[in-house]
């Protein structure tokens, strides 16, 4: 039997799996084989019908009138779009790091920038000193 600390836990039915076959999902996430082919089975079956969608940012099953396509190719359900979130939490993030290397990468140049022009303005001064 492992640890209290190290116990492993089905995610959907709360089934100690620490020492049974099991699942870790892409979050490090552990299913019991039950509940891990239950999911594959719903990811896998077919849609209602060709019109309808599944949310991004809630994974709720709509139809393509009750949700809005974002410019990235994303379906999000009226209820998510109208609270404000306009993307999924992966595109948000990727925008995010986008914007802070931009920052970072203009700090930079910004103090390049400096830099050169103080080397410049101490070789002026230099050669104004030597001259006099």
């Amino acid at each position: 039997m492992g640890s209290a600390d190290a116990r492993k836990l089905c995610v959907r039915c709360g089934a100690d799996v620490t020492d049974q076959q099991r699942h870790k999902n892409r979050r490090g996430e552990y299913l019991c084989i039950p509940c891990h082919q239950a999911t594959r089975h719903s990811q896998h079956s077919p849609p209602a019908s060709e019109s309808s969608r599944r949310c991004v940012c809630c994974g709720v099953q709509v139809t393509r009138q009750e949700c809005h396509k974002n410019r990235y190719g994303e379906h999000i359900c009226l209820t998510c779009h109208r609270a404000g979130r306009h993307r999924s939490r992966r595109r948000s993030v990727q925008q995010a790091l986008k914007r802070c290397f931009r920052v970072v990468f203009y700090v930079l140049f910004a103090a390049l920038g400096m830099w050169i022009a103080f080397q410049v303005f101490a070789k002026v001064m230099g050669h104004l000193q030597s001259t006099e």
